[in-house]
């Protein structure tokens, strides 16, 4: 696997090349692309100390696993940009998966966003405010990541408003 920062970016390069329609990296700019949600994240190609090739046990798909200088690990996949999420504090809340992406986000979005709207008459349960702290899970991450994600946080505070409103 390479470890030379010319070989990470060859590796890089080759792999969302090879999938274009997953993420698509611009390295002038240091910059990848995530198809699915349309936000890009800058790359310091610098930082970049290693990339391995792996195959999805489950789907048998290719991804790129990206290591970063800071000890922070990325992945390129058919999700997207994958990240580890991070556990809201104080505990308690439910088990976050080990590897994320923004596309799980707009699906936790989305659930939290039909059981407060789409069921005004039904007081929200643990469920929706598990979904609620998975969000901020996937949120944290993203930021920890490096994507740029204010136009997420802010749906989201309206839809925690919406739910203290309704607790």
């Amino acid at each position: 696997m390479p470890s030379d920062s010319a070989e990470c970016v060859r590796a890089i390069a080759a792999f969302c090349a090879a999938h274009p329609s997953w993420v698509l990296f611009d390295e002038a700019d240091e910059t990848l692309l995530e198809i699915v949600t349309g936000k890009r994240l800058r790359l310091s190609l610098g930082e970049v100390t290693e990339v391995l090739s792996r195959t999805n046990e489950q789907t048998g798909r290719p991804y790129l696993v990206i290591q970063l200088a800071d000890q922070r690990e990325l992945a390129l996949c058919d999700a997207g940009i994958a990240f580890a999420p991070v556990a809201p504090s104080p505990g308690g809340g439910p088990e976050l998966p080990a590897v994320v992406c923004l596309r799980d986000l707009q699906t936790v979005r989305n659930s939290v966003a039909h059981a407060l709207f789409g069921h005004r008459d039904e007081k929200p349960g643990r469920e929706v405010v598990d979904a609620v702290m998975l969000a901020l899970g996937i949120l944290e991450g993203a930021r920890r990541a490096g994507f740029d994600i204010g136009e997420e946080e802010r749906e989201m505070d309206l839809l925690l408003t919406e739910l203290e409103k309704r607790r």
